[in-house]
């Protein structure tokens, strides 16, 4: 797309400032929180038990299994675990000789009241040379 066609969707983008745009309208978002106890209550619907607050200390492993997740609780045994640790989940693994293709990356986030500048179908602009979106 032109940074003009840029500019139309994004108002306020500058477009002298673009050097290349493109737009995928079959990309999407989620909200975090909502896939998460999407997937919580698919996991109860199939008999799984989500323990709250308790902090996951290392994992056990068996062979070239995973077997256990040893908590402050005590060892939890099953035939699948998990790691969804987030910016923690090579900490977990590590140990183990097991990289994870992750890296976490702070962000700032700023709530602010409805604005027409940004209209609920505003797509997510994304300013690789920023490192930021919006």
């Amino acid at each position: 797309m032109t940074a003009d066609e840029a500019s139309q969707r994004a108002p306020w983008l500058n477009p002298e400032a673009v050097a290349t745009a493109a737009f995928m309208p079959e990309d999407g978002f989620i909200d975090p929180y909502r896939l998460a106890m999407a997937y919580a209550h698919s996991a109860r619907m199939q008999g799984a038990i989500i323990r709250q607050g308790v902090a996951v200390r290392d994992l056990r492993r068996q062979g070239d299994r995973i077997t256990g997740v040893v908590t402050d609780q005590g060892v939890v045994y099953a035939g699948c675990i998990v790691d969804a640790a987030g910016a923690w989940a090579n900490r977990l693994t590590l140990p183990l000789g097991v990289g994870l293709p992750i890296t976490p990356v702070r962000s700032q986030y700023w709530i602010t009241a409805p604005d027409p500048l940004f209209p609920r179908d505003h797509p997510m602009v994304i300013l690789p040379d920023a490192s930021a979106y919006s």
